[in-house]
């Protein structure tokens, strides 16, 4: 007698878990997930759970639900943080051109345009990303952190204030001068 999967015996709970898991792993900054997520972020007081609600905001923002440039979002980080920026430069850029409506593309494009000094580029892959994201939390301290380093300081000012709002209890990575 061959046993049956309990997976088997229950076709419907599992088309339904098999919906839930593609759709999790399908998401960016369109996930539905991410109202509830920025919702509590806002309202919540307690640092420990916004830490880890920010991580789940990053986690969704992260997939693009194409594995291919998920693959090359993993390697430009690497190099990245390798500092081998060119590298992870040339796979950013073509995140950006597979993938134009990828809001975290732009921003991973922002972020090495940032460390290799090239500002004005960075900033205007901030503002890409924030025109697919406008709550992109991330991209807005990247953007203040630039401007501080021009010495736009009201700016600066202006882009941390839409950081508060969104995130109130946001603390670390804040432009300390």
């Amino acid at each position: 007698m061959v046993k049956t999967p309990a997976s088997f015996k229950y076709p419907v709970i599992t088309v339904l878990l098999l919906i839930c898991i593609s759709k999790s792993l399908h998401a960016d900054q369109n996930d539905p997930l991410l109202n509830a997520l920025f919702n509590k972020l806002h309202e919540t007081n307690s640092i420990r759970h916004a830490k880890n609600v920010e991580f789940e905001i990053m986690r969704l923002w992260n997939l693009s639900g194409n594995k291919h440039i998920d693959e090359r979002m993993s390697l430009s980080d690497t190099a990245m943080r390798e500092s081998s920026f060119k590298k992870a430069l040339t796979l950013a850029t073509s995140i950006t051109e597979e993938g134009p409506t990828f809001s975290e593309g732009w921003n991973l494009q922002a972020i090495i345009l940032f460390f290799m000094g090239r500002y004005d580029e960075s900033l205007k892959s901030v503002e890409k990303t924030l025109a697919l994201e406008p709550r992109h939390f991330g991209a807005m301290i990247g953007k203040g952190d630039m401007l501080a380093r021009q010495g736009r300081l009201k700016a600066v000012r202006n882009a941390l204030q839409r950081v508060l709002i969104l995130y109130p209890l946001y603390t670390s990575g804040l432009y300390k001068g």
